[in-house]
């Protein structure tokens, strides 16, 4: 092959065969006389050595390719190390097989060494990917398997956005769930704290609790924060572990930390663990509460077409249910997001209106979701009032502090 070489200089034993010796490079029959002119092959003769069978006399001649730098290697050589490279994710950053030589691989010679070789496209798509996630512009859709590419017509900011194919939302600038009214930096902030907590004890406390009356472990099985003890019937708050009757006032106090209850002398870092774990547990308690309400409203979806196919009304007629649950979704899902700016904005000045706003989308959200769980026995205006002022108030607090 023109392509490839072998070069030997080794110490052969007495009875090994010999090659042939050719003292002058002249003598070294080569079938092609303008190999090297046309073809750009480097063509380097046998150095004289002392023919004193110690040594061997070889016509190395096969295609080289090198950088600026001036190392030059085959192109098999070149084919593999680049092919290794690209498999192991280097990117842009492949440098020339050279020893200790920090000389970057142009795209252009990379692409020619690789042609024919399924890293070329491996190669290209990972150079697509890197322009589109480096363009302030452009973000990929976060939807699973999704290969759709959004496209900002202004300069991009913290909003939420739908892919047009698989309708999954997210923030736009950051790439993740959307999470107003928490900015990216605060969601990034969270996302570490978390992880960095991750060992404590206290990180589970969402999944049990036990009664405050009775002290029965009781796990929770609907999105609703009323709980009822099965084995004392104790009437209590999920959340706070308040009797529910504290909870009818116009201020729903369990979604605000009060730190002023605290004992002033204990330590501050066991003082910093509590305020963590009072806001984790309350954004946890949220996020299970929507996976919960998801399969109620899957249930909901079977209950009307079993309506609808006994003819107890069209599909129009029940549809509230659904719209009723959507609007529980976004109403919670908001409300998950108001732990972590409330974690990280101890210092905010309109602190107070946040907490009162933040109590009373949490009452409503709690009063729609324990109207929608028994939607049998609720009137529909009721539950569309109920929808409708669970809205505004999570509207009041965004347009509040969103910009925050």
């Amino acid at each position: 092959s023109d392509s490839l070489c072998a070069i030997c200089f080794t110490a052969p034993s007495p009875n090994s065969p010999r090659l042939e010796f050719f003292p002058e490079s002249s003598e070294i029959p080569i079938s092609a006389p303008s190999f090297t002119q046309s073809t750009g092959i480097a063509a380097f003769n046998a150095t004289a050595f002392p023919a004193n069978g110690r040594s061997l006399d070889v016509l190395v001649a096969c295609r080289l390719y090198g950088l600026s730098c001036g190392h030059r290697f085959c192109a098999d050589c070149w084919s593999s190390y680049l092919a290794l490279q690209v498999s192991e994710a280097k990117g842009t950053d492949i440098r020339c097989m050279g020893t200790s030589c920090n000389i970057l691989v142009p795209e252009d010679f990379l692409l020619t060494m690789l042609k024919g070789s399924p890293m070329k496209d491996k190669y290209l798509s990972f150079i697509f990917k890197q322009m589109v996630t480096s363009h302030p512009f452009l973000r990929f859709c976060s939807g699973v398997d999704c290969s759709v590419i959004m496209h900002a017509l202004e300069p991009p900011k913290a909003r939420r956005v739908e892919c047009s194919s698989c309708h999954q939302q997210f923030c736009f600038l950051c790439g993740d769930a959307y999470h107003a009214p928490a900015s990216c930096d605060t969601m990034k902030r969270w996302t570490l704290k978390c992880q960095a907590d991750s060992g404590t004890s206290s990180y589970m406390q969402a999944h049990t609790k036990d009664c405050p009356e009775c002290h029965v472990c009781i796990e929770k099985n609907g999105g609703c924060n009323h709980m009822s003890c099965t084995k004392c019937n104790h009437q209590f708050c999920w959340v706070c572990l308040q009797p529910w009757s504290t909870h009818q006032s116009e201020y729903y106090s369990c979604s605000r930390y009060d730190d002023s209850a605290e004992d002033r002398a204990r330590l501050q870092a066991r003082n910093s663990l509590q305020r963590y774990v009072f806001h984790y547990d309350r954004w946890a308690n949220h996020e299970r509460s929507l996976q919960l309400e998801q399969g109620h409203r899957a249930r909901v979806l079977e209950r009307i077409n079993e309506k609808v196919m006994n003819n107890e009304g069209t599909w129009i007629d029940w549809q509230y249910l659904l719209t009723a649950a959507d609007r529980l979704r976004d109403c919670r899902y908001t409300l998950k997001y108001t732990y972590p700016f409330a974690y990280f904005s101890e210092n905010l000045e309109r602190k107070e209106l946040f907490e009162y706003q933040q109590a009373m989308l949490e009452l409503e959200v709690e009063e729609l979701s324990w109207k929608i769980e028994h939607a049998e026995v609720t009137d529909r205006a009721d539950l569309q009032n109920a929808m409708d002022v669970c809205e505004k108030h999570r509207q009041t607090l965004l347009q509040a502090f969103l910009s925050d």
